[in-house]
């Protein structure tokens, strides 16, 4: 018996896609012959399927597609804290799994003939990604992104998770703005922090702590404390027009991210921190007037005006209260925003496409994370040349309730 392994996922595969694997066996043609998948997660055996040989010109191949049982184990790494520039450090944005190969030949089962191990990335490709990776991209194609050769996650490794326009994160000083990065080759290093004035002048460059990592994803937080906080010092002050950041590795630099301190005094602003389609997590500013409104779901029932109170039929009671003939018993609180941002960038505006479809979004309200549901169901994109000035307008359900007295 010999089982070869013909074909596997590529490496940074997306989790949300197919994960093909085709595999041969010399006993293929064998009566009563199935190939044998077994499925391992952290160590666990999750799945154990037997497929019938697929026959084409070449061979009977086993084909098989994990991926369906595989993202069942992704969990949710937004794991924020507090005093710190590196949030979470870990491997959650992938799942490692392991396959191995085997056969049942008439009722006899051989496992673990061949095996390997593969993993599966938390992230999704933009649209009419097949075609730009088989033709290549061009000028004036309808695509979601113009940076052709930053469509796939492996290009952002030793980068910043993110396709927001980095060159200017505007950024209240008072509110926290998260930024991921994902680490292959480097396992640690410095944030170098930089002023920046008005005029495009430049401060001395400061360094902190070295920092570690301990997995390939890792959560930055780069809001004004935050930096202070791992400088050990009051380097910058919201007075302070905006600030430099990247990270320092072995001689090597990523690139910077530029935040612009902006004021809103008149205003409510509220933060709002997303899963990007990249797998990283960062914020946004709803930064004008947001408005709420809260919808009151009533369950009642009717009964009688007329209550029996002691030996008589009566209306209302001693205290001359009139009986309740509907009788509201469960009130629930249902609140709603509507999220409106400053005027925004072309670039920034069609990176938001991200944010509507993100399957977890949290609100901040005073250092406290509530997830929130998006009931906006279409976006349209918009261009500097033709829409000229715009910003985004988003409604929101929060995804906690309330009630009122039960009765």
């Amino acid at each position: 018996m010999a089982i070869t392994i013909n074909s596997v996922p590529a490496p940074y595969a997306s989790l949300h896609d197919d994960a093909w694997f085709v595999v041969s066996s010399n006993n293929a043609t064998t009566d009563n012959f199935k190939y044998v998948f077994d499925t391992y997660v952290s160590g666990d055996l999750v799945s154990r399927v037997k497929i019938v040989p697929a026959a084409s010109a070449e061979n009977s191949y086993g084909v098989f597609n994990p991926a369906p049982i595989v993202r069942n184990y992704m969990t949710n790494y937004f794991k924020p804290v507090e005093g710190t520039v590196l949030q979470h450090s870990s491997d959650e944005i992938k799942v490692n799994y392991n396959i191995q190969f085997g056969e049942e030949v008439s009722g006899v089962l051989t496992t673990n003939e061949a095996s390997g191990s593969y993993s599966g990335y938390n992230y999704y490709h933009p649209l009419f990604f097949d075609g730009i990776l088989l033709l290549g991209g061009g000028d004036g194609d309808l695509l979601l992104s113009d940076q052709y050769d930053n469509l796939l996650i492996s290009n952002y490794a030793d980068d910043w998770l993110t396709e927001r326009n980095i060159d200017c994160i505007d950024i209240i000083p008072t509110k926290r703005c998260f930024v991921s990065f994902l680490s292959n080759e480097v396992s640690g290093g410095r944030i170098e922090v930089q002023k920046i004035g008005e005029s495009g002048n430049i401060g001395t460059s400061v360094t902190g702590d070295l920092i570690s990592f301990t997995g390939e994803f890792n959560l930055f937080e780069f809001g004004l404390s935050s930096v202070n906080d791992y400088l050990g010092s009051e380097y910058i002050v919201d007075t302070d027009y905006g600030y430099k950041v990247r990270l320092n590795y072995d001689g090597i630099s990523s690139n910077w991210l530029t935040l612009k301190h902006v004021c809103y005094d008149r205003t409510n602003p509220v933060n709002v921190h997303f899963l990007n389609r990249l797998g990283g997590w960062e914020t946004f500013g709803f930064n004008l007037i947001n408005k709420r409104n809260t919808e009151f779901n009533r369950r009642s029932y009717r009964r009688a005006a007329y209550q029996l109170s002691g030996d008589q039929m009566t209306n209302n009671d001693v205290y001359n209260k009139y009986n309740e003939s509907t009788v509201n018993f469960s009130i629930e609180h249902r609140d709603r925003y509507r999220l409106i941002s400053d005027y925004i960038r072309e670039e920034d505006y069609t990176w938001l496409a991200q944010l509507l479809a993100s399957p977890i979004v949290y609100l901040e309200v005073r250092g406290a994370y509530f997830p929130i549901i998006i009931t906006d169901n279409n976006f349209e994109y918009k261009l500097e040349k033709s829409d000229q000035l715009f910003n985004l307008e988003m409604n929101i359900e929060v995804a906690k309730y309330n009630n009122s007295q039960y009765r």
